[in-house]
């Protein structure tokens, strides 16, 4: 995952593909979130439920991310408190 001043990336698999990319300008809104892989999105990796597209390997934490459209996005990490502020820093939210 990479965060920069205009954009949140996130790349996949050995190829590097990217798998999202959300411009900061979009994103209006930043929070921890908690959740259950299997019971929430019926294992890991890149998954859909009705309200968000998550974007996970392990564990049970991540930041969710609003966009101005409506749009949620999880994205998992073992540094949840670090990812949120530094998203946050860039935002300015």
């Amino acid at each position: 995952m990479i965060v920069t001043r205009n954009e949140v990336t996130i790349r996949w698999g050995l190829l590097g593909l990217k798998v999202l990319r959300v411009a900061t300008a979009e994103i209006s809104g930043v929070e921890k979130h908690e959740f259950a892989p299997i019971r929430d999105f019926g294992g890991y990796g890149i998954r859909f439920n009705s309200e968000m597209k998550a974007f996970f390997l392990r564990g049970n934490q991540g930041v969710k991310l609003t966009t101005t459209g409506g749009r949620k996005y999880l994205i998992g990490s073992n540094s949840v408190d670090r990812l949120e502020a530094v998203i946050e820093g860039v935002t300015g939210r």
